[in-house]
């Protein structure tokens, strides 16, 4: 028995350790700069002091190796005093910061990702699971359309990786405009966590055209799609050539939401759900409506205008 149990114990410190020197290796080759987050209080735990060795292998230890733009813990924002540790793997990057389950609704931390470009893009985010996490712990994705506000049971094992669980689609403006924000209010007696936030940018899942009934030729057109919750969406040209100019006013019980529409091909990027589609060509056409359910296959359509 004895033999088994060093056995047993000198497997996974070999995991371990394969999994420490591959940080430092990293480390040093791809972020040498990596340091903790300056606000957060240092890590208590020795490295070999894990609750949950058989997932010691899903540690993530570089970033930069994730698809997508990610956002770690030492780029966040931190208001109150939040602390590192490693006892619960997996994680991202260093560590994980938990709020010592002390100062409860005073405390949170913001990720600010540099989004290269407009567009729906899939949110992420990372936790280590187990009985000692928030059941509800709050979240405010803050992107386009507004701001979205849940809760979610930290105790739920991810879905990616064991690590990183997908909080939905949302859309997004170009550069440092969005943000998703992690609370402590009404987590009482619980760990919050706050490791990495993943924005992966979602494929273009609708492509469609206008044409003339009679002649099947494109024309140009203002198109507008709405989600049946209210939110507007705005295609873009798939022509290198063509052009999409966006209209924008949200007039009180009125508003103006639309697209003008080379007459080429256009794309756009659409959470799954249920949208209504018009189009609009010159005074000579009739509009046409649609509707049309996306549901993670791209969609294709075509609006036929009628004189």
């Amino acid at each position: 028995m004895s033999q088994l149990i060093c056995s047993v114990s000198l497997g996974f410190l070999a995991v371990l350790s394969h999994v420490v020197t591959a940080s430092s290796s990293e480390n040093s080759q791809t972020s040498p700069s990596r340091q903790p987050h300056p606000h957060a209080i240092p890590n208590t735990h020795a490295p070999d002091a894990v609750d949950n060795p058989e997932l010691v292998p899903f540690i993530i230890v570089d970033p930069g190796q994730l698809d997508g733009i990610v956002v770690d813990e030492t780029e966040a924002t931190l208001k109150g005093k939040w602390q590192y540790s490693t006892h619960t793997p997996p994680y991202v990057g260093l560590g994980y910061l938990h709020d010592q389950k002390s100062d409860k609704g005073s405390k949170s931390v913001t990720f600010i990702p540099d989004l290269p470009a407009a567009g729906i893009y899939e949110v992420r985010l990372a936790y280590c699971h187990n009985i000692r996490r928030s059941t509800n712990t709050p979240i405010t994705i803050h992107h386009a359309d507004g701001d979205s506000v849940f809760r979610i049971n930290q105790q739920d094992k991810p879905e990616h990786q064991r690590l990183f669980r997908t909080l939905g689609q949302f859309r997004f403006d170009a550069g440092l405009t969005g943000w998703l924000k992690i609370s402590t209010d009404g987590t009482d007696g619980k760990y919050v966590i706050a490791d990495a936030v993943q924005f992966l940018p979602v494929a273009a899942n609708l492509h469609g055209k206008v044409i003339d009934a009679e002649s099947g030729q494109s024309v140009a057109a203002r198109v507008t799609i709405q989600h049946t919750d209210g939110r507007w969406f705005f295609p873009r040209s798939a022509s290198p050539t063509g052009s999409a100019v966006d209209y924008r006013k949200n007039h009180t019980g009125s508003p103006a939401m639309h697209t003008t529409l080379s007459a080429d091909p256009f794309v756009a990027e659409l959470p799954p759900g249920k949208y209504v589609m018009t189009a609009e060509g010159s005074k000579n056409y009739l509009p046409v409506r649609t509707e049309i359910t996306v549901n993670g296959a791209a969609v294709s359509v075509t609006l036929k205008l009628k004189r």
